[in-house]
């Protein structure tokens, strides 16, 4: 895999979504942000080299880090 890769990234548990789940989502289907097959958290889309720095802003945006 690229870095450059598109993937879809948990912003609560931090997991990287599969393809698979990600077309298969009615949420994202519907235009909508797709729901973990983990935790149920918020996916969203960013680049697989951008996917520390995404996880690092939301958590300091949520007063964890």
């Amino acid at each position: 895999m690229k870095d450059d890769d598109a993937i879809g990234l948990c912003t609560d548990c931090g997991t990287e979504q599969t393809d698979r789940h990600m077309y298969n989502s009615a949420f994202a289907q519907a235009g909508l942000p797709a729901i973990c097959k983990y935790c149920k958290g918020v996916v969203i889309i960013c680049y697989r080299s951008d996917k520390d720095q995404v996880m690092n802003q939301i958590n300091v945006k949520r007063g964890i880090k």
